[in-house]
């Protein structure tokens, strides 16, 4: 499936989601850009038309929170396959550059093909609180994972963009063993993490770019009173978003 076709396709009414993730026991629902800056990313946005409010909001947020390299750090949360909840702490790296066809609003991550978390639901949420704004945004959507195995020349590109955006020894991790199994008593460190060098170029094979798709962003802010809470949702895909305050 071409890279516009399955990131629309991705992008289910928000009702679906919720349904994904209820039903969501005993089944397992299949499994950037350059990392640049917000306000290069949304400049790319613009040309596609503007960004929506909410991410705007985030770029807003970031800025006011002196870009601290903590505010890279957010909390994804996904299921496993018996209906458990999952969660960790991942690096976002900004926004898709350049934006993706039906979702120029998306968020960028990277992961390992042999992690958990790709076996686990698309249906996604991540959690970001920016401490000194005293700030939470949840952004809720699906995942699109782009590997080595992906078809789609313009997604192979961003996945080789990604990849020769990260330092050398962010690379150098995807050649290490499999994250997540046991470690055996006899197993040689040195050999195991000193791998051999990998291409700054070609992206290792366990290398996976992903993107978070959004359907919903609440943000709440904690600073005065009452403190604010808003949503900020959309049903269809190529639809508008529509904004909500709600009761903190």
């Amino acid at each position: 499936m071409g890279g516009t076709r399955r990131i629309l396709a991705l992008l289910a009414p928000l009702h679906f989601v919720q349904h994904q993730h209820r039903a969501f026991a005993g089944r397992l629902p299949g499994g950037g850009g350059r990392l640049c800056s917000m306000s290069a990313a949304h400049a790319n946005m613009a040309q596609a038309g503007s960004p929506p409010a909410w991410a705007r909001q985030i770029d807003e947020s970031l800025t006011k929170n002196n870009q601290a390299p903590s505010d890279r750090y957010v909390q994804l949360a996904t299921v496993a396959e018996g209906g458990e909840p999952r969660v960790r702490t991942v690096v976002f790296r900004g926004w898709a550059s350049p934006p993706l066809a039906g979702a120029p609003h998306a968020l960028s991550f990277i992961t390992d093909s042999r992690s958990e978390k790709m076996r686990e639901s698309d249906a996604a949420e991540v959690c970001w609180y920016l401490a000194e704004n005293r700030e939470q945004f949840r952004v809720r959507g699906v995942l699109s994972k782009v590997g080595h195995a992906e078809d789609d020349p313009v997604l192979r590109k961003l996945r080789a963009d990604m990849w020769q955006s990260l330092s050398g020894g962010a690379r150098q991790s995807f050649a290490w063993p499999s994250p997540g199994f046991p470690r055996p008593p006899d197993a040689d460190n040195q050999a195991d993490f000193q791998a051999p060098e990998v291409s700054a170029t070609e992206p290792s094979e366990p290398f996976t770019l992903v993107y978070l798709l959004p359907s919903r962003v609440e943000r709440l802010t904690l600073r005065g009173f009452p403190q604010t809470r808003t949503v900020w949702e959309r049903s269809d895909p190529e639809g508008e978003w529509t904004q909500q305050a709600l009761n903190p």
